[in-house]
């Protein structure tokens, strides 16, 4: 039996992390990306439970669906001003996620449906362009999904 990864580190020159590569990597706790990373495929760490510190580069265009979904341990996230594109389900289900920062122009940034939501959600701070507004509109869907569900 493999002992299990806590940290990871990325090699420079990395520029995809593929679809599901770290998923279900119940231990990992940190993990270091290459200042070269472009693409962070769907799934790639879903259901890392314990994930608590994940430091995206400047280089980072797309975070795809469901890439970070159940990653439990995440509190804060700084959304580079390269993102362009941050897709359905990205971050659902982060239950500890507060806080919320995008560099740049939030605005800019194409976000998919359901990219921050969270049935228990504590996201309270978003920085960047229109910040109460989304914040609002994201609880406000979780109260209708919540409603929806209860019926």
């Amino acid at each position: 039996c493999a002992a299990e990864i806590l940290e990871h580190s990325l090699a420079e020159g990395v520029e995809v992390i593929g679809y599901e590569a770290f998923d279900d990597r119940y231990s990992l706790t940190s993990v270091r990306l290459p200042s070269t990373l472009r693409i962070i495929g769907g799934a790639a760490f879903y259901g890392c439970h314990n994930l608590l510190d994940i430091e995206f580069p400047d280089s980072l265009e797309f975070i795809g669906d469901e890439a970070f979904r159940y990653c439990e341990g995440l509190t804060a996230l700084t959304i580079p001003a390269s993102v362009a594109t941050i897709e359905s389900e990205a971050f659902e289900y982060c239950y500890q996620l507060e806080t919320v920062i995008f560099e740049g122009e939030k605005d800019r940034v194409e976000i998919g449906l359901n990219a921050f939501l969270s049935d228990t959600s504590r996201l309270n701070s978003l920085y960047g362009e229109d910040n109460d507004a989304f914040i609002k509109s994201v609880r406000k869907l979780q109260n209708l999904l919540e409603t929806l569900f209860l019926l």
